[in-house]
């Protein structure tokens, strides 16, 4: 039932809301000719409701001359009447009074192109460019009451067709599977990006996908091809050389899915490039999306709030931070293998691009993004209830949230029907290709990948050998050690780069020097380098050391313990 909706998905527009304009009539002044949208300083704004754009007016500016560009002549003289006219000092002040009544001007709430839910009435909204789908029912731009501010923008010329039916979105699914990809899963969570994408502005959190794989492996007729041409018109589309900052202004206020091909990091300024729009990408997926401020001219701000669902492709995947690993869904494509019969997978791949061009041919781009539109509700519950499965089958929220919509989006080619919480814990355990899903996409805590890249990090010996920490521990820490020069080296290297280890029964402790130089500069350039020794306390199983522990040069520090065999770096 409606009335059962959880707040997660449809309260996350709360904070756009304004008040109830038949309360207060000062807020309905100029119905039929423009909206008062609010104050910021002396700077009051307007939206006509004969052009969707946004007039800002100075206080000095609030004379007849300028707010004639927001009503004809004849309506001041019979809103006002006045001997000879309109009594512009009463018209002025009602303007200045209504914008003060719906208070600070909110320029988040300008909203693009792309689907939306309405807080409140549940209304599905989609933003076409010139006109807006509330529900089913075409209307005006300017004409919906809500708390955004819709804006006009290029018109997306989708054709009115028919949503897609049970068995015909089934082939969307059939042509997903077609794809070599590494495990069956993978097509499955590439269907439900394919669904979710376009309505990415109604989700409470957009998932991203990454389309990875070895050359002639199919990653960019996945990524052009499949996504590109089944959700023309409601995408963007960019090639790897492409910036955030060019992204970001594409972009403007809408809320329609991105597609960046050839996403590698072939050098150091590429992946400074890619880092960035990474970050985008990051700050989309949270509820109510990035909300982005740059600097401009004159003083004046510009405000961007970036609502997104990011698919990237590229031979490798040059994810450097985890807070972008645990957003983003790996799909692997198999390339063609020396027991590969090329014949035999021309054949299979032709018979890919001609299923693809017929649904082409047949509008399924369109009409699944109606079928979407018109499940959205079912779909946004369904993705509660498998997120919140697998978040208690996982302990992980970030898990949930990202597969949830993706699962549900999947679910939806499938099925009309909505998945109680209870059948969807169930239907993970049904799903082993749920299960696998899961498994794949569990990240490491970021105090685990910190670890892990201490361990595998290079120092110094005598003699310009260079070996890792963990061969350096397992040198200084083995059973026959006590008289090894090997040991004794190992020891010594590792006390001079502020980490000690130590024995305690069969168990082998790391013991890291809080304040060591040397530790930081394992850590250049990592999202870790400002503080690893902090993220790595932050595993609950390490401890601080109660007294001050002796390194190398003369450094006597307190330490972070770690029971290596705790972490898996035990013995074998």
């Amino acid at each position: 039932m409606l009335d059962q909706l959880s707040s997660p998905v449809f309260g996350i527009v709360e904070s756009l809301a304004s008040p109830v304009e038949e309360i207060n009539p000062a807020l309905s002044i100029g119905d039929g000719h423009f909206r008062c949208l609010g104050v910021s300083g002396t700077t009051f704004y307007f939206q006509p409701g004969n052009v969707a754009e946004i007039i800002e007016l100075s206080a000095s500016q609030l004379k007849k001359p300028h707010i004639l560009r927001l009503a004809p002549l004849q309506w001041w003289e019979s809103q006002w009447p006045a001997k000879g006219g309109c009594n512009w000092d009463e018209a002025v002040n009602a303007l200045v009074q209504s914008c003060m009544a719906r208070g600070a001007y909110n320029a988040n709430r300008l909203t693009g192109r792309g689907t939306y839910v309405e807080p409140g009435t549940l209304a599905v909204v989609t933003h076409l460019g010139s006109h807006l789908l509330v529900n089913d029912e075409p209307c005006s731009v300017t004409a919906q009451k809500s708390a955004r501010i819709f804006i006009e923008g290029t018109p997306t010329e989708l054709p009115d067709l028919p949503p897609l039916a049970n068995g015909e979105a089934r082939r969307i699914e059939a042509l997903c599977s077609k794809l070599d990809w590494a495990s069956p899963e993978m097509a499955k969570l590439f269907a439900g990006f394919l669904v979710i994408a376009p309505v990415c502005g109604a989700l409470p959190w957009r998932p991203h996908v990454w389309i990875n794989g070895p050359f002639e492996s199919g990653k960019s007729f996945a990524l052009k091809n499949v996504l590109g041409r089944l959700l023309a018109g409601i995408s963007f589309s960019f090639g790897g050389s492409i910036t955030e900052a060019g992204i970001r202004q594409d972009l403007g206020h809408d809320a329609l899915p991105v597609l960046i091909d050839e996403a590698e990091a072939k050098d150091e300024r590429a992946a400074q490039r890619l880092d960035a729009v990474l970050e985008l990408a990051r700050s989309s997926s949270q509820p109510g999306g990035a909300a982005i401020v740059k600097g401009g001219a004159a003083g004046k701000a510009t405000h961007y709030r970036v609502q997104s669902a990011f698919a990237f492709a590229s031979i490798d995947v040059p994810i450097r931070q985890s807070a972008d690993e645990s957003r983003i869904v790996r799909l692997t494509l198999r390339g063609p293998d020396e027991a590969t019969d090329a014949v035999e997978r021309g054949k299979a791949f032709g018979a890919i691009k001609a299923e693809l061009a017929d649904l082409v041919r047949a509008n399924y781009g369109p009409r699944l993004f109606y079928r979407t539109r018109k499940l959205l509700l079912t779909i946004l519950q369904n993705s509660d209830a498998f997120g919140a499965a697998i978040a208690a089958r996982t302990g992980s929220g970030r898990l949930g949230d990202v597969l949830g919509p993706l699962v549900a989006g999947w679910f939806s080619l499938v099925s009309d029907k909505r998945v109680l919480p209870a059948d969807a814990a169930r239907k993970i355990d049904e799903w082993k290709w749920l299960s696998t899903a899961i498994t794949k996409n569990k990240t490491q805590r970021d105090y685990e990948a910190a670890l892990a890249h201490l361990m595998q990090s290079f120092i110094g010996l005598d003699h310009g050998y260079r070996r890792t920490v963990a061969e350096l521990v397992a040198m200084a820490s083995a059973a026959e050690a006590s008289e090894s020069p090997e040991a004794a080296s190992a020891d010594a290297a590792l006390r001079r780069n502020g980490i000690r280890v130590r024995k305690e029964g069969r168990s082998t402790h790391l013991l890291i020097c809080r304040g060591s130089g040397a530790v930081k500069a394992l850590f250049h350039g990592t999202q870790w380098s400002a503080s690893p020794v902090e993220t790595i306390s932050q595993n609950p199983r390490a401890t601080i050391t109660d007294n001050p522990i002796r390194f190398g040069g003369g450094i006597k520090q307190r330490a972070i313990s770690i029971d290596l065999n705790l972490e898996g770096y035990g013995d074998e």
